[in-house]
């Protein structure tokens, strides 16, 4: 038997994120998995799981203390090296 399908709409309440935000994993970058049926794309449930379970995983929560410092590591990172154009 096969796995029940939800649309868009449901998915993005199942996720609990922001319609944009789905539409950036899912159009965009495709790590959201759908089949498009009747013209439509409907979603497994299980899918939907597994890349929820992948994304608490891969996220790194940040206190503004931390963004400050990441973000300041990186503007230094990127204007403090010599920049080559192609010569050395």
């Amino acid at each position: 038997m096969p796995e029940e399908t939800i649309g868009s709409k449901e998915a993005v309440e199942y996720l609990g994120i922001e319609k944009k935000e789905f539409d950036n994993y899912f159009k965009f970058s495709k790590e959201i998995k759908g089949v498009k049926e009747n013209g439509r794309f409907k979603f497994k449930k299980s899918d939907l799981e597994d890349w929820k379970k992948l994304k608490e995983e891969r996220t790194v929560v940040l206190s503004l203390s931390e963004y400050e410092k990441c973000f300041e590591f990186a503007i230094k990172m990127a204007y403090a090296s010599k920049q080559s154009r192609g010569k050395e």
